[in-house]
């Protein structure tokens, strides 16, 4: 297991985390998406024990390793595995040397080193040097690396980010198969929503210092927490709404509570947002929308419609289509699925 609680750090007097929580089960593979500069990298660091939490506490198993009341726990002693961005891997050594070295037993685990290459795919790169290999083996090699020390946990930080997106999607499969296999907890720092929310087992979302929300990907996407957790998931319109005691008012109509799955729980009187993605609408010719097509763009295999003038308030949405519409067409839409409310600005 891996787990933050409520970790604050700060960087030359600048507050990067402000009570960050988040635990990782072993054998669940966890991404961790947010902006640049929101902080992933510095959670990264905190559990490989690479920076010291200014308030909170670090867990890598089931001990404290940092933080409040706790003996500072060195890196090296902590046994996790890491692969950053850049990889570092040592020039000078083959693949299978490294992984040798850094195992502390150096030819003697070359059995051990080897399987570890086989179920990554890269056996045949044992005796090739960094300079030799793809971008993509070279991720491999340096995944295969940090599995060598047979650590407790994998902190993997963008390593597959200078990949194109087909050959990222492979490598990520196998990376993550094999530590669910191997029982461990896996932490993926990304900034790419589409290649997490198809593969992880959960998804972390990470703005304004903390973790603000995190569940399985279908469910972050489809009941985003807040609105900036709907931005970062997907394409996504924003509506004022309000609860009543019998409908959920908005620019487009009102309706009835049981369209949201937490209206009741936000209660009579709650302000905040809809969050509509392109999927939440749909185009009927029956429809009890209305509005006109502004622009449309084509999209794997789908047209992105942006639709203005919807409902009272003259509201802008976004849908998708399977055909293309002119500019000004009339169109009509219903409502598909839940309404997600949401807290936060526009």
């Amino acid at each position: 297991m891996l787990k933050l609680e409520d970790v604050h750090f700060s960087y030359h007097k600048r507050e990067v985390l402000r009570g960050a929580s988040l635990e990782v089960p072993c054998g669940e593979v966890i991404a961790l998406l947010g902006r640049t500069g929101c902080g992933k990298s510095t959670a990264i660091r905190l559990l490989a024990g690479l920076e010291m939490p200014a308030r909170g506490r670090v867990f890598v198993g089931n001990s404290a390793v940092a933080g409040d009341g706790f003996t500072f726990v060195a890196p090296e002693q902590r046994n996790v595995g890491i692969v950053f961005q850049s990889l570092a891997l040592w020039p000078h050594m083959t693949v299978l040397g490294s992984l040798e070295f850094v195992s502390g037993e150096g030819k003697a685990a070359g059995g051990a080193a080897r399987s570890i290459l086989e179920e990554l795919g890269i056996a045949h790169l044992a005796d090739r040097r960094p300079g030799a290999l793809s971008g993509g083996e070279s991720a491999l090699a340096a995944v295969a690396r940090a599995l060598a020390q047979s650590p407790r946990a994998l902190l993997l930080d963008e390593p597959f980010s200078g990949l194109d997106a087909t050959r990222r999607a492979e490598i990520r499969g196998r990376v993550f198969a094999l530590a669910r296999e191997r029982n461990l907890p896996l932490l993926y720092v990304t900034h790419l929503r589409h290649e997490v929310l198809s593969s992880a087992d959960r998804l972390a979302v990470m703005a304004d210092g903390r973790v603000q929300q995190c569940a399985a990907p279908y469910e972050v996407y489809c009941r985003p927490a807040t609105a900036e957790v709907a931005r970062l998931t997907g394409e996504v319109s924003f509506l004022s709404a309000e609860v009543t005691a019998q409908n959920i008012v908005t620019p487009i109509g009102a309706f009835n509570r049981s369209a949201s799955p937490n209206a009741e729980q936000l209660g009579t009187g709650w302000k905040g947002l809809v969050a509509l993605r392109p999927e939440s609408l749909r185009l009927a010719g029956d429809g009890r929308l209305a509005g006109r097509v502004r622009d449309a763009e084509f999209s794997a295999g789908r047209w992105r419609l942006r639709i203005g003038g919807v409902g009272p308030g003259g509201s802008e949405v976004q849908v998708d289509s399977d055909s293309k519409l002119g500019v000004g067409a009339e169109v009509r839409l219903n409502l598909v699925g839940d309404l997600a409310l949401v807290a936060g600005r526009a």
